[in-house]
């Protein structure tokens, strides 16, 4: 019954807080003298932490299930992580987006063990959709894997396959390991682990052995011994509890994750003894950062309002180096710490005061007005982004009896616009402004949320639009992508309220219209579309199976059908066809890696609106992120200063992440 006591809550945090600070201290000692065995204690000690993360999070599925498991790893230890490589990007490396990406997508090993832990995560959670016989063999089959692949060429990361495997082991076995073992028998069990561990280690010093380091024969036995060696550890610590530092240690080990990556980019700068000082000061100045992070912003935040952030501060970024070059990373850092402050203190703030909310809610109303009167204020041919004469030269010409398609922008671009959205803003070119359209789409987009969800959601959703940095960028240069997302969303708002089976059904016609005619806007628009309809899809009567897709396929044909017959070739054949451009930034690699995705955010939402909102932003923002990514390896360009990517392509997601932000007060929640 002894080992019941060991992994206690308290005792786990004990032990990784010692583990952390022990790290930190190997990682100085290690800078300056080279020993083997110094640098193998240092990686049992990744053990223990990946040992009690197994554990701990086996027990809290057993407690909790699998209910916001990644909205937790992303606030706890991805957001974390990622506010580290942004900080200490920008700060100390000249190609400061090239080396986050080589951070974040692991072609650096920096966070080797923040990677692992992910990578374990994302295994974990897999296996809860697996029936429980095989989940531990799906987990087995995993670690196995693992061991067998270098990732990066080091052998960190596979010398750890089965750590992580064994605390959920351990969760899972502990009934009968607690009911057998005795505080007699952990003494036992602790020196034997001990000195297997210690014989592994002598065995892989022998010189023949030695000489396969970095192999994946290597890992087989530098796997065992740090797993045995690390059992040790835990038990041996439980035999000392009464030490006067477990309360120090119970303090670390809250913030281990933060002791560990505050520290790690900055040892590979310790070459000289008074380097000691400059990496502790560094150490402590980001530790501080991110402490200040945990203590007032982690319990307040979540993936929405960071999908928020993410995207407004991408815009900051990028246009305030424009304007100044010498102080854009200022600018970009305190606008994400007034902006991180005031979607975690000031909108709990404004929602709960009802004249501050009236205040707020004018304000927005002149802020918009302001933007009406900037659009207009900007000459639009002296802007360098081409989308709003993309709309006006293709209607100029259909009104005028010519091919639309083969009008050229302001900037001796092609027209990409699909049949749909020409038709819409024709309105608006007889107005004589096509950006007029983003107003009505942002009014539309209010008055769908005041009629579906409240009065005050929809002063809450105009305050989150109006400060929006990508919203007024957006506006500015007349695009019509952000527009169009907000249609979409101010059409599915109400369509999402009263959709079930029994609704689908009845009017299977009319959303199979609707959808073809939006698919007929822009494609990208199919992604919302098939999150919100495919679960109950899948349940319809095969009739409906079959009319869904039909009335679809005839709506979206029969939209292009004029444009076709009018001119086959420009239609099909030009280089710039409105296919090619509509689909240039993106491959049909980038839908097949993301089906998976779509297909669990499509099920997931629940029949909730902000679950649903949520995971489209999610999808939206996270497909846009892997095909910048791809583009950027592709091509071997990490910037978002220049014109190598357009970011905005990331404004998509707003209207969807703003009604999850706005739609958190009240839900609404259906049944079939």
């Amino acid at each position: 019954m002894y080992i019941r006591e060991i992994l206690t809550r308290e005792n786990t945090t004990c032990i990784k807080g010692l583990s952390a600070v022990l790290i930190i201290i190997f990682h100085v000692i290690l800078a300056f003298v080279s020993y083997p065995f110094i640098n193998s204690l240092g990686g049992m000690l990744c053990t223990v932490f990946l040992i009690i993360s197994g554990y701990g999070i086996n027990e809290s599925f057993s407690k909790n299930g699998i209910n916001s498991y990644w909205n937790k790893r992303f606030v706890i230890v991805i957001l974390p992580t990622l506010l580290m490589t942004f900080l200490y990007t920008i700060l100390y490396e000249n190609d400061s987006l090239r080396e986050s990406c080589k951070l974040i997508l692991y072609r650096k090993n920096t966070f080797w063990f923040v990677h692992c832990i992910i990578k374990w995560y994302l295994i974990f959670w897999i296996s809860t959709y697996l029936p429980k016989k095989i989940q531990m063999l799906f987990m087995l089959l995993c670690a196995i894997i693992s061991l067998n692949i270098n990732i990066n060429n080091i052998h960190i990361d596979a010398e750890q396959s089965f750590s992580f495997i064994t605390g959920i082991l351990i969760s899972r076995k502990k009934t009968s390991i607690f009911d057998n073992i005795s505080l007699r028998k952990s003494k036992l069990l602790c020196i034997a682990f001990f000195l297997i561990g210690l014989f592994l280690y002598a065995m892989k010093l022998i010189p023949q052995i030695y000489s396969l380091k970095g192999t994946i024969l290597y890992n087989y036995l530098q796997c065992p011994f740090r797993i045995f060696w690390a059992l040790s550890f835990i038990l041996f610590f439980s035999f000392m509890k009464a030490i006067p530092l477990n309360g120090i240690f119970a303090k670390a080990g809250k913030y281990s994750l933060e002791l560990y990556i505050s520290h790690i980019p900055f040892i590979f700068d310790l070459n000289r003894t008074h380097d000691v000082v400059t990496f502790t000061l560094r150490s402590l100045i980001f530790f501080s950062v991110l402490l200040l992070f945990k203590k007032l912003l982690q319990s307040r935040m979540n993936i929405k309002i960071a999908i928020y952030i993410f995207i407004n501060t991408l815009f900051v970024f990028k246009y305030s180096e424009r304007i100044s070059h010498d102080y854009y990373i200022t600018i970009t850092l305190i606008y994400i710490t007034v902006l991180s402050l005031f979607m975690t203190y000031g909108m709990t703030y404004f929602i709960s005061r009802n004249k501050a909310l009236k205040i707020t809610t004018f304000a927005s109303i002149a802020l918009f007005v302001l933007m009406i009167g900037l659009q207009y204020y900007i000459d639009p041919y002296s802007i360098q982004v081409d989308r709003w004469s993309a709309l006006h030269f293709p209607i100029e010409n259909l009104l005028n009896g010519k091919y639309p398609y083969s009008a050229n922008t302001h900037l001796g671009g092609f027209a990409s616009p699909f049949p749909v959205w020409q038709i819409f803003h024709i309105p608006f070119y007889l107005l004589g402004n096509v950006g007029l359209s983003f107003f009505l789409t942002i009014a539309l987009l209010v008055y769908s949320i005041y009629r579906n969800m409240g009065k005050k959601q929809a002063a809450i959703s105009l305050i989150l639009l109006t400060i929006s940095p990508s919203v007024w960028y957006e506006s500015a240069v007349r695009s019509d992508l952000l527009p169009n997302m907000l249609l979409l969303a101010a059409c599915i708002l109400p369509i999402a309220k009263r959709l079930n089976i029994s609704f689908l059904e009845k009017k299977v016609v009319c959303i199979a219209v609707v959808t073809g005619i939006f698919a007929s806007t822009r494609l990208t628009t199919l992604l919302p579309l098939f999150i919100l309809l495919f679960p109950y899809y899948t349940k319809l009567s095969w009739k409906g199976k079959i009319t869904l897709p039909l009335v679809f396929l005839c709506v979206f044909f029969i939209t292009f059908m004029p444009f076709a017959l009018w001119d086959w070739d420009m239609f099909f054949h030009h280089k710039y066809n409105p296919w090619t451009l509509q689909t240039r930034q993106g491959s049909a690699l980038d839908f097949l890696v993301f089906i998976p995705l779509a297909l669990y955010l499509s099920f997931t939402w629940n029949k909730n609106i902000s679950n649903y909102c949520k995971n489209t932003a999610i999808m939206l923002t996270f497909f846009i992120c892997f095909t910048c990514m791809r583009q950027f390896i592709s091509i071997d360009c990490y910037t978002i200063i220049g014109n190598t990517f357009d970011i905005t392509y990331f404004s998509m997601a707003i209207p969807f992440v703003i009604l999850a932000i706005t739609d958190s007060e009240k839900t609404y929640n259906r049944t079939h």
